[in-house]
């Protein structure tokens, strides 16, 4: 029977390692990197078998399942997220602009733009990926953006509320306080 394989996951060493690579010596780098690029390698291989898994398991059968419910969260959601976002700007995906005449893409990183190229059938195709996957997210799982500020203040609200009724409380416990 088979059982989760650790494999995937980096070891605490290795994520020191990874955090604080350039402190190590220039060995330790070449075979630490070596590593984390093989679970990368890994994990990108099973990126098509996890969306199959999912896809075609019974959903109860998913959800119902100890292991998977305790590590299915919003966290990993977010994380997945970012993951995404992580391989956009790995694989240089950026927005298309100009006129279709002239179109061009500009590269942008933490420090800024760094290079403007002219756009290609490819980078089309790519965009209208995201768009496509952008308009899917936004249809089935957004919710209005009025109505998520307007529910933000009201927790607000809410929570200052809260806060002022427990000042208030302690304000009266302290002076039925015997002296």
């Amino acid at each position: 029977m088979a059982t989760h394989n650790p494999i995937m996951r980096l070891k605490n060493d290795q994520i020191a390692a990874l955090r604080e690579r350039d402190n190590l010596k220039p060995q330790q780098r070449r075979d630490f990197d070596y590593t984390f690029r093989s679970r990368l390698l890994s994990f990108l291989e099973f990126i098509g078998d996890a969306n199959d898994i999912i896809e075609w398991l019974p959903r109860d059968q998913l959800k119902r399942n100890k292991k998977i419910k305790e590590k299915l969260s919003d966290y990993v959601i977010g994380e997945a997220m970012t993951l995404v976002e992580n391989l956009l700007d790995l694989l240089d995906y950026a927005p298309i602009q100009g006129s279709p005449e002239k179109a061009h893409i500009v590269l942008w990183h933490e420090e800024g733009p760094t290079s403007v190229r002219s756009g290609t059938d490819d980078d089309l195709e790519r965009n209208l990926k995201v768009h496509d996957f952008v308009n899917r997210l936004s249809n089935f799982y957004q919710t209005d953006s009025d109505l998520l500020l307007k529910h933000k203040h009201y927790r607000e609200k809410q929570k200052w509320e809260q806060a002022e009724k427990e000042k208030k409380d302690k304000g009266k416990s302290k002076k039925e306080e015997p002296k």
